[in-house]
């Protein structure tokens, strides 16, 4: 399974905004040490998720991040395609024939396809993704 630094830090920021959804602005050293986040590439990366319209940011002394939308309304999928350029958390379930285990592989018995991903929301556990059989 291939999840990025940058993908995993953004969903675990993102999760800790969402635990203080509607407490006000979260500041991004608080994030990063609650997270084990390095806090200098932290800010970075809240600066992309709010460019992107995850969160909304504000400046000063007063200021911090908030989820610009319902944790229910934010989902995995749309993180990772945000913040990697692919939602597949496989190599092998965009490029099946570059796989050398595709004869026998578990995602072609009904393992979980990307397009399950997305029913993942960042803020609260939901129900596993479907299964998806992969046509050939």
């Amino acid at each position: 399974m291939r999840i990025p630094m940058r993908v995993d830090y953004g969903v675990r920021a993102l999760v800790e905004l969402a635990m203080r959804h509607g407490d006000g602005p979260v500041q991004t050293a608080a994030i990063a040490y609650r997270q084990g986040i390095p806090e200098s590439y932290l800010e970075r990366l809240m600066s992309a998720l709010n460019k992107s319209g995850f969160v909304h940011s504000r400046r000063g002394p007063q200021g911090g991040h908030l989820l610009a939308r319902s944790p229910d309304l934010i989902n995995l999928y749309e993180i990772m395609q945000e913040l990697d350029g692919n939602a597949s958390p496989l190599d092998c379930l965009t490029l099946p024939t570059d796989c050398m285990f595709a004869d026998s592989c578990a995602q072609d018995r009904g393992g979980v396809h990307p397009a399950g991903v997305g029913r993942h929301h960042v803020g609260a556990p939901g129900p596993a993704p479907e299964r998806v059989d992969r046509q050939r």
